[in-house]
């Protein structure tokens, strides 16, 4: 799976909200909370639900309505975190 620009150049929300995704499970208000200000907590909350379709997240079995990250999704943290860096240094 790669990334994929939105036409403006600017990352997919589901790319943003991988990048912000911390390794302990965390509840999706919370996990709203990391992402930049330009993103939309609506839109986001919505593509939460493709990040575990796409095998990047699961439901977490150790707290009730969390999402955990999975080691693929750790991957593509990595991936994208190191894209933004790139963009920072632009």
């Amino acid at each position: 799976m790669r990334m994929a620009l939105h036409p403006k150049g600017r990352l997919r929300i589901i790319d943003h909200l991988i990048a912000v995704m911390p390794d302990e499970p965390i509840r999706l208000r919370d996990w709203l909370t990391l992402l930049p200000e330009d993103v939309k907590h609506n839109s986001a909350r919505g593509e939460a639900r493709y990040l575990v379709t796409d095998g990047l997240t699961t439901l977490s079995a150790s707290m009730l309505r969390a999402y955990q990250i999975t080691e693929q999704g750790k991957q593509r943290r990595a991936e994208v975190r190191a894209l933004l860096g790139e963009e920072e240094l632009l």
